[in-house]
């Protein structure tokens, strides 16, 4: 018999084991978890969690966080544990994000709206042993270099998220834009977790760690500037950025993209292709569903493209804008 219950402090054991076994698929929800704790305040990282039980043993769990993303992973029980964390939380869907096919059936099940981004197609999930990580040329032999990124250099890196991703999604980049951006960074520098590539002190590219639990680490934000593009550098932040994190111990890393482009340099430092991720936010193509693409990648973020530059923000930070720039969907949730 399985139980469906919200879970709270003293349940960390067991859903650990549970994300800890799906390993490359559920490091957003068990970075989040390590982050924000098991109990929901509305702080960043923190989330609202349900699951299915059996015997103690979590078979299904569904986390809807502080940024209106949905965080999926099931065995069973599916739609019902999306449904008790939706309905618990009290906050509006703004997107899904887990297992294609988990995603697929949840977004069936909730109706979303048709225009919602990421409804057609999946994220590709690529995987590295970090024993494998090929190193650019140039990063190995010292012309460029990789590091955390400064205080001093936050206004650059400000500007560089809020212009790709006006770039990648056709939208002004406009106040609430660049808004999202700034906290996304701000977020992120706290924990140093933005890293940067250079060459003789001069900023290359970027990209972010979007969290780091047990072996894994997974990367994201990887962003180069227009006039800096096809000489390699986004490969060589990845790289810099493993290189790093291989140092502190951890073995594996992880990313999704649907970028042809970006697979290609991913793949020759040396990932490969592990399953599909289903990222889906709600809303026009365009408007407020872009800020918060780049808002909840680093979130839950994920949540995303790797290759995109996303990142967390709270909802209540932008609802000002939804009339203006498109919607977050609260949706109507019915007890199964």
């Amino acid at each position: 018999m399985h139980e469906i219950r919200l879970l709270g402090p003293g349940d960390e054991a067991p859903l650990e084991r549970f994300l800890a076994a799906r390993r490359d698929g559920a490091q957003l929800l068990r970075a989040n978890l390590s982050r924000g704790g098991i109990a929901d305040r509305g702080a960043p990282y923190q989330g609202t969690y349900a699951a299915s039980l059996r015997r103690g043993a979590v078979t299904a769990v569904a986390a809807h966080y502080w940024n209106g993303m949905l965080l999926l992973q099931a065995d069973r029980d599916l739609e019902r544990v999306a449904r008790r964390a939706l309905e618990a939380s009290g906050r509006p869907l703004g997107g899904l994000l887990g297992p294609w096919d988990q995603v697929r059936r949840v977004a069936r099940s909730l109706t979303l709206p048709p225009d919602s981004w990421g409804l057609d197609k999946p994220q590709k999930l690529m995987a590295l042993d970090l024993m494998g990580l090929i190193v650019p040329e140039p990063l190995a032999r010292g012309e460029l270099a990789c590091r955390r990124a400064r205080s001093s250099e936050l206004e650059l890196l400000y500007n560089w998220r809020a212009a790709f991703a006006a770039e990648t999604s056709g939208v002004p980049e406009d106040h609430a834009l660049r808004m999202a951006a700034r906290q996304t960074i701000d977020l992120l520098q706290k924990s140093g977790d933005n890293w940067v590539l250079t060459r003789d002190g001069r900023l290359l590219a970027t990209c972010t760690v979007l969290g780091e639990t047990g072996e894994t680490i997974q990367i994201g934000g990887v962003s180069t500037p227009q006039d800096r593009r096809n000489r390699g550098y986004g490969r060589a932040v990845v790289a810099g950025t493993l290189e790093a994190a291989r140092a502190r111990g951890r073995t594996r890393a992880i990313l999704f993209t649907d970028n042809p482009a970006a697979e290609r340099a991913y793949r020759a430092i040396g990932f490969t292709a592990n399953g599909e991720v289903g990222l889906v936010m709600l809303g026009p193509a365009g408007g407020t569903v872009t800020a918060r693409r780049d808002a909840c990648i680093s979130a839950a973020y994920g949540v995303g493209s790797a290759h995109s530059g996303r990142g967390p923000v709270d909802n209540r930070g932008d609802s000002r804008d939804d009339n203006r720039r498109g919607r977050q969907t609260r949706l109507q949730v019915g007890r199964s």
